[in-house]
């Protein structure tokens, strides 16, 4: 019965470590893309920094949306939100959010597609 227990417990580990692996591939492949990206979408140095600075930091806030609960899934008005406030747009006056709640799957913030199928 023991053996059993530590099998499993050897299981689920091997299991989260090759999630994890799958999930840093994935990572380093959308920055890869998100820097070639803004290399071909920016005219100078200081554009492709600004391009890349943005679009690394709105990855990283929907990677601490995903982390906060991942079983619940992602608000989409979380995330709009987090984004408007992000570049200071989240005064009501220049900015109104109307609609139903909506919940997406975690692995909606993940890119797609996925280059990692193991």
């Amino acid at each position: 019965m023991a053996a059993e227990a530590g099998r499993n417990t050897d299981d689920e580990r091997a299991a989260l470590l090759a999630e994890l692996q799958h999930r840093v591939r994935n990572m380093l492949w959308l920055t890869r893309m998100i820097t070639r990206r803004s290399a071909e979408s920016s005219e100078s140095l200081e554009d492709y920094v600004a391009h890349l600075d943005g679009r690394l930091g709105a990855m990283a806030r929907v990677q601490n949306t995903v982390i906060r609960d991942p079983r619940a899934g992602l608000d989409l008005w979380s995330l709009i939100t987090d984004e408007l406030a992000s570049v200071q747009a989240d005064d009501p006056v220049r900015a109104r959010l109307v609609g139903p709640t909506v919940l997406l799957h975690a692995r909606a913030a993940e890119p797609w597609p996925w280059p990692c199928t193991n």
